[in-house]
């Protein structure tokens, strides 16, 4: 049983290594929604006002203080702003796996510990 519980221990360390080395890569990340709205623009002549609008990125998002903010992103940086927003999710996605090996790591050292 001791070994079994050894095994569980050092299987759980090796998962926690490998996801907070992942977490330490320093790749860039972005909090937020991305969303795409289209819009008329000011030029009376244009296709916009025809119905054909423009479409433009947003990055949308809560502060601390869980006020809406929102920016443009340039239609050069969108490509950018949708990778970085993919960053993230995978960063939120290896916190929450994180945690979970740590979970399971207090209970398994619970029961290596048992209270009489």
């Amino acid at each position: 049983m001791i070994d079994v519980m050894k095994s569980q221990h050092k299987s759980l360390e090796n998962k926690k290594n490998k996801l907070i080395a992942t977490l330490t890569k320093g790749t860039p990340f972005i909090e937020g929604s991305l969303s795409i709205t289209l819009r008329t623009c000011a030029s009376k002549g244009c296709a916009c006002h025809r119905g054909k609008k423009h479409p433009s990125m947003g990055l949308t998002w809560k502060d601390p203080e869980q006020k809406t903010k929102s920016i443009y992103i340039p239609v050069e940086k969108q490509k950018q702003a949708k990778q970085w927003s993919s960053n993230y999710k995978k960063l939120k996605l290896t916190i929450r796996k994180l945690s979970d090996v740590y979970k399971q790591l207090l209970v398994l050292k619970e029961e290596e510990n048992p209270k009489s």
